[in-house]
């Protein structure tokens, strides 16, 4: 899903000062990439940097944290790291920053564990076992990114659960009550999916500005689906189409598009509209969708009945290799047998169809 860069000890804050005190240029530096921060003159300007656990470095003092590196010091160990990483009065050297890592994470240090874990040369079982200590240590871009690995590379949902659960819990990270939502569903866990979705909703509306809506609305729409497969109980088919409804304001995508087209087409939750339900899903390139408005085509449902453009879609979501379902393949056995939309009659083409839809448990319109 997204490779998340948060404010933990890998992400940087450096500011470049003047001796005088006047700022020239400030950026956020991610240590875990291959480059430095590179300053015009080291004798006139200081860098500074904050760690995520409020200590602030400047490279004026650096030399004090070299002496406590060579004692052993694990913190003095991993700023060492990070100023070869840098390249702050040294030149920069990622081999020798890496070990000073590996010093600073073998005592114990979590942040240089975190450097560990998103150091791409070692394998990915090592690069988990140093990211679990710096999860364990309550990092939370880690427990995230650790989740992420343990769903998409080892897919192990178990452990992936338990970190995304974590970081939810822990620090009310969107992304992670929403992956934890996700795969409780796919666990047909409902009520926990219930409860991390609505954690996700809450989370963006606490603050909107800096919460993710694509996430808000898939957590609504999924939550719609459930009641409407009647996963979740207490809730009406009015509650499912709010909660489609406000997906489609926050992201008007094809998925939401369907779902509301259904909520229209079938009167579930709102007053049938049938023209409403056919701009919506004319709206959506889902092949689903598109099925729905080839047979409102056919049957003249909210819009001008045209069995050319009814057949015309169906023909090229085969031809793309879609599933157009039995309605779709009712409708195109219909055409065949009486010559519709611009096919000839073809009363094999046509039983062809009328068996594969009953195939599919459909009983074909006569």
């Amino acid at each position: 899903m997204r490779r998340l860069i948060q404010e933990h000890i890998r992400l940087i804050v450096v500011t470049v000062l003047t001796v005088a005190g006047v700022a020239l240029s400030a950026m956020a530096v991610n240590i875990g990439r291959p480059h430095g921060v590179k300053s015009q003159s080291v004798n006139k300007q200081v860098v500074c940097f904050t760690l995520s656990d409020g200590r602030r470095i400047d490279s004026s003092n650096i030399g004090s944290y070299t002496q406590k590196a060579a004692a052993g010091d694990r913190d003095a160990l991993y700023i060492v790291g990070v100023q070869h990483h840098l390249g702050l009065d040294v030149p920069v050297d990622k081999s020798v920053a890496a070990q000073y890592y590996l010093q600073a994470a073998t005592a114990g240090e979590p942040h240089a564990c975190l450097e560990l874990g998103y150091d791409y040369d070692r394998s990915l079982d090592e690069r988990i076992a140093w990211m679990e200590k710096a999860a364990d240590a309550d990092i939370q871009q880690t427990m995230t990114e650790l989740a992420q690995i343990y769903r998409d590379q080892k897919r192990d949902n178990e452990n992936a659960l338990k970190w995304f659960v974590r970081s939810a819990d822990t620090f009310g990270d969107q992304f992670s009550s929403y992956c934890a939502g996700h795969i409780y569903q796919g666990k047909q866990d409902y009520e926990n999916a219930l409860k991390y979705y609505r954690l996700t909703i809450e989370n963006y509306n606490a603050d909107p500005t800096k919460g993710d809506k694509t996430m808000a609305a898939g957590a609504y729409r999924n939550l719609g689906n459930m009641i409407k497969s009647g996963n979740i109980k207490d809730y009406s088919p009015d509650d499912a189409f709010n909660y489609y409804r406000r997906a489609h304001e926050l992201d008007p995508d094809q998925y939401t598009s369907y779902s509301l087209g259904y909520c229209y087409e079938n009167g579930y939750g709102v007053e049938q509209d049938l023209h409403r339900a056919f701009t919506l899903y004319n709206a959506s390139e889902l092949p689903q969708s598109r099925t729905r408005v080839a047979y409102m085509y056919y049957y003249g449902l909210g819009v001008e009945q045209n069995y050319e453009k009814a057949v015309q879609m169906l023909l090229d979501l085969e031809r793309s290799h879609w599933y157009i379902g039995p309605t779709g393949k009712e409708i195109l056995a219909r055409c065949y047998r009486y010559g519709r939309g611009g096919l000839p009659v073809d009363i094999n083409k046509a039983k062809q169809y009328t068996d594969k839809s009953a195939a599919e448990n459909f009983a074909p319109k006569q």
